[in-house]
């Protein structure tokens, strides 16, 4: 048995079957997300892959209107570095 392949030999690094066996347990979706969380983003058995959960138009509209607010607040946080960086040279200046 070669050393850092998990208790599965040679089944691969990480122990467990599954879906998302190849992932290290920290990174698969029912530690990151709670038991189950694979059925409801998405996973379905059989079909092979994960299908995506925001297929339809109104999830497609959400998702663009999460961005713009994304970029709106990304904008207020740039704007609010750049004050606390000029308050920053200020204060160096007056030392």
């Amino acid at each position: 048995m070669r050393r850092g392949y998990g208790r599965a030999g040679g089944r691969g690094r990480w122990p467990g079957n599954g879906p998302f066996r190849n992932l290290p347990p920290w990174e698969r979706p029912g530690w990151l997300y709670g038991r189950g969380s694979c059925w409801y983003m998405g996973y379905r058995p059989g079909v092979g892959s994960v299908v995506s959960p925001y297929s339809t138009v109104s999830d497609l509209q959400s998702l663009q209107n999460q961005k713009e607010l994304l970029e709106g607040q990304l904008k207020n946080l740039q704007d609010s570095l750049k004050s606390i960086e000029k308050r920053l040279s200020e204060i160096q200046e007056q030392k």
